[in-house]
């Protein structure tokens, strides 16, 4: 058996600025998805939850529809449940690793780690030290703008995503559709030989075919190149997100290849990110 999980997406909510300030879940890409709309000024959120369907391994048809391209399965294995039982005892036992750190400090023990390292410069710095190494770069407009610029874009680029994935899929289904219609011509095997044809062999296999073909090819045609269109806008889009292009841009690109420029923001967010985001 196979367990596959995907987003499920609560209806838009509109929020002001101050709320959406005021709540660091709603920046929380796994806990809300949010985009700025310019034109009513207002952050639209939508809460993030998982719903999960169980399939026969051998069953990859349904696997992948209700997968999609954003999903994730698990095998029921000894090896996953050990890897799921692990992550959530390391969420359960967050607070004691803080308390962990924070008794660390007290004791003057060398840091091991940057929760360790924040709770002992909080004691051992001076406050003007502290808040140069702790607080100051994460105030600089700089950063500030970036920051806001990259969570938009980024935001909005997988706002995006999440739309175009469902008719994607559906665009998959009306092309099986389209070849599965009356008056297909007898030597017409779809997109297996359709798209290695130039245009000008393309028009000439048109014009070979009855009135009845020719509609047939219309359709699927259609049919066909939405398919591809929709594939092309979302692997694009896709490119954008998983190697780092709006990263790069706008200097969150934590990546060994990364340029000075494409990383100079990675060591903010790294001591930022999630967890020591709350102590900042």
């Amino acid at each position: 058996m196979v367990k596959v999980t995907r987003n499920k997406y609560d209806d838009p909510e509109a929020v002001t600025e101050d709320q959406y300030n005021a709540n660091s879940d709603y920046s929380n890409p796994y806990k809300y998805d949010s985009y700025y709309d310019e034109d009513d000024e207002v952050y639209y959120v939508r809460k993030i939850t998982k719903e999960s369907k169980e399939f026969d391994a051998n069953d990859t048809e349904n696997i992948g529809r209700f997968k999609g391209y954003t999903g994730t399965e698990e095998k029921f294995d000894k090896e996953v449940q050990e890897a799921v039982q692990i992550k959530t005892d390391v969420t359960k036992n967050l607070n004691d690793f803080i308390a962990t750190a924070k008794e660390r400090a007290e004791k003057g023990e060398a840091p091991r780690n940057q929760f360790d390292q924040y709770f002992y410069d909080k004691k051992n710095l001076s406050t003007v030290d502290f808040e140069n190494k702790w607080v100051k770069p994460f105030r600089d407009p700089d950063y500030l703008a970036a920051k806001e610029n990259y969570e938009k874009e980024l935001t909005e680029t997988k706002k995006r995503m999440n739309e175009l994935e469902p008719a994607y899929q559906k665009a998959i289904t009306d092309e099986d559709i389209a070849y599965d219609m009356p008056n297909k011509p007898s030597d017409f095997y779809g997109v297996v030989d359709w798209e290695f044809k130039t245009e000008q062999e393309r028009t000439t296999y048109l014009n070979t075919l009855s009135p009845e073909g020719k509609e047939y090819m219309r359709n699927w045609v259609a049919a066909y190149e939405n398919r591809v269109n929709l594939k092309t806008e979302y692997f694009n889009l896709v490119h954008l997100v998983s190697d780092g292009i709006i990263a790069k841009k706008y200097g969150f690109w934590d990546n060994p290849a990364a340029t000075a420029e494409e990383k100079k923001y990675t060591s903010l967010i790294t001591h930022k990110h999630q967890y020591l985001e709350e102590l900042l």
